[in-house]
């Protein structure tokens, strides 16, 4: 599921007003009837699906109460000071507890999280 508030290019705090702007433009821009590139169908229906729940306030405080954090806040989150520092401290607890046994479970963690969260 695409985050919607990046399929319209606006901000999560963004006003109704702003999120209408930005639909509107967009629309104009990806609309079959105006752009042919083979895109264009699927941009469009994307933008209709994220306007039609960011326009509504019930879908929209259902949608931000459940929203998966997009890519940029993934990125944040997953660089986050206090949570790499929280997983360092378990990782040395880990280590600490199980010796060398656990350093294989600390590297594949690692680059379970490189995939999953770090290249994002």
């Amino acid at each position: 599921m695409p985050d919607y508030y990046d399929v319209l290019q606006v901000a999560p705090a963004a006003d109704p007003e702003v999120i209408e702007a930005a639909y509107r433009r967009l629309a104009r821009k990806w609309h079959p009837d105006t752009n042919t590139s083979a895109e264009a169908p699927t941009r469009i229906r994307d933008l209709n699906e994220a306007y039609e729940v960011l326009s509504d306030p019930a879908r929209r405080r259902q949608y931000d109460a459940t929203r998966v954090v997009g890519r940029i806040g993934a990125r944040a989150a997953g660089t986050n000071p206090l949570v790499l520092a929280a997983a360092a401290i378990g990782g040395l607890l880990l280590v600490g507890r199980f010796g060398r046994a656990a350093l294989p479970l600390l590297v594949l963690g690692g680059v379970y999280w490189w995939f999953r969260v770090g290249r994002r």
